[in-house]
């Protein structure tokens, strides 16, 4: 029979292969039971099919939907082939597309290929779900002439009853940030929701990445590889004035060649020697305990706190608080309390608590993490504590000894 192909000319190899075994299901005159469209579609899972090397498979199986009456059967899959090609392979469309196997009466068995309606947002289509916060939403993006993979952060402030304050300080915040360990805002899109669309990390948060490991945990020499890179981020926020206040293990993303970059900056705000800050926020387990006592705070200091906390995490496979529950952890985080690690360096041991000191004032500054001699052996540098050089710091004048408290 005649069947008139669904892809337009010039569709890239692969799509073709596809088409190739379409039109061959086509020619059957047997009704496809859904035992067969399912095997169909792990067959197609076996292609390779999207432009980073995942198959067709990593998409529907866990998507598949059966809808089965006494017409027809039809199976409809999810599928974002995000740089499928129709038309030449140097202009990308986005499509969605799902699979149809279907009868209806005594008419021949059908399967087609069909593109299904795609929302957008500005010059972005709209993909799935990547990440869900209590106050936004993160899709994946696909600009819809470059095939520019992004993630999309929606943020419904009317419905969360949030300050535009808060989203324009974030905004404000973000563009100012260049640095190769934080997530880049690429442009802002205005609505009935704010989206920010923001550069997309290919990977997985350290939550996720400590998860895949056998005991939860990263060696040492491994652990300051990341440590480093999510240390220089926070310098860099400090240096321009800017507190995260929300480090955790969930905010920092890990690509698969090993870069760490900082996220999510709902929470962020400027800060000054002269001004302290009184807005609590972050995760209670990475809260300091002025926060948790509700006092007025330094708040370079706070992110310290929360950067001791995050890689006693990395090493231990665990927090530092002991307790049953979020009350009992958040006594001990408020005193100070830390366990004992099983296992650890003098020179860990020494950074984590100089992070975890109740005192803020006594606690250490950024500048102190980053040329901690814990830090200085990543690099190849065994040096004494006592014998330890500064970094060139970006401070100049009289300022550096009103502000040498804070930031180291």
């Amino acid at each position: 029979m005649a069947v008139r192909s669904p892809y337009a000319s010039g569709t890239s190899y692969q799509a073709g292969v596809i088409e190739s075994v379409l039109l061959f299901c086509l020619g059957t005159q047997k009704r496809p039971s859904p035992r067969f469209s399912v095997a169909l579609l792990q067959m197609l899972g076996n292609m390779r099919v999207l432009d980073d090397g995942r198959t067709f498979n990593d998409h529907v199986r866990s998507n598949v939907v059966h809808e089965k009456d006494t017409k027809h059967d039809v199976i409809t899959s999810p599928l974002q082939t995000y740089n499928l090609r129709a038309g030449s392979r140097e202009t990308p469309k986005a499509m969605i597309f799902s699979l149809e196997f279907g009868t209806v009466g005594r008419e021949e068995p059908t399967l087609r290929m069909v593109e299904k309606e795609r929302k957008s947002v500005g010059d972005y289509v709209v993909g799935e779900v990547i990440g869900q916060g209590a106050f936004s939403k993160v899709n994946l993006g696909l600009h819809k002439n470059t095939g520019e993979k992004v993630a999309l952060k929606f943020i419904d402030h009317h419905a969360l009853d949030i300050d535009e304050k808060t989203i324009k300080r974030e905004i404000d915040i973000h563009r100012q940030l260049n640095h190769p360990h934080i997530v880049k805002l690429i442009e802002v899109i205005e609505g009935n929701k704010i989206c920010l669309v923001l550069e997309y990390v290919e990977g997985k948060d350290l939550i996720d990445f400590l998860d895949e490991r056998p005991d939860g945990k990263l060696p040492e020499v491994e652990a300051i590889k990341f440590f480093r890179q999510i240390s220089a981020a926070v310098c860099h926020l400090h240096e321009k004035g800017v507190v995260h206040r929300d480090i955790k293990l969930e905010n920092i993303m890990i690509t698969k060649d090993g870069t760490c970059k900082l996220i999510d900056f709902g929470f962020a705000s400027h800060w000054n020697p002269t001004q302290l800050l009184k807005t609590p926020c972050g995760s209670s387990v990475y809260v300091a305990p002025e926060i948790i006592a509700c006092k007025p705070y330094l708040g370079p200091k706070v992110d310290i706190w929360a950067l001791g906390v995050l890689i006693y995490c990395m090493v231990e496979g665990k927090i530092p608080w002991e307790g049953e529950n979020t009350s009992s952890q958040i006594g001990h985080s408020s005193r100070g309390q830390w366990t004992m690690m099983e296992s650890g360096s003098a020179d860990l041991l020494h950074l984590i608590r100089g992070c975890l000191q109740v005192d803020e004032n006594a606690r250490m500054g950024i500048y102190d993490v980053i040329e901690h001699p814990w830090m200085r052996e990543a690099r190849g540098e065994t040096v004494r504590r006592q014998e330890k050089t500064r970094v060139k710091r970006k401070w100049s004048g009289s300022i550096i000894n009103f502000v040498k408290k804070i930031m180291a």
